[in-house]
């Protein structure tokens, strides 16, 4: 469970025990538990990949506008984002870019 707090900061937890797993700065915008990810933004053009077991950042992306929305196609193993410039980016979730 993604937790928004006052500080744009947003802190997961582990639903079946309530056990804080980790925190980051800015919102979720999705999150898919068969592939252990979740998306979200903190800078209105910044896209952060997480991992939902350990926390670790995954990939981070900087597009064109700022984001309205995203879905994860855990079937495809793709993240679909829209953004403010009605730009959908398909990111394949298995080709992943390091983190910096």
């Amino acid at each position: 469970m993604a937790v928004y707090g006052n500080h744009n900061d947003t802190t997961i937890y582990s639903v079946p025990g309530g056990k804080r797993l980790f925190g980051f700065f800015g919102f979720t915008l999705a999150g898919d538990d068969s592939l252990h990810m979740l998306a979200a933004t903190n800078r209105i053009q910044e896209l952060n990949i997480y991992s939902t077991t350990d926390g670790k950042l995954l990939a981070h992306f900087l597009l064109d506008q700022a984001l309205l929305n995203a879905r994860f196609l855990p079937g495809q193993k793709q993240l679909l984002v829209v953004t403010a410039a009605q730009t959908v980016y398909r990111i394949d979730l298995g080709k992943l870019p390091p983190a910096n």
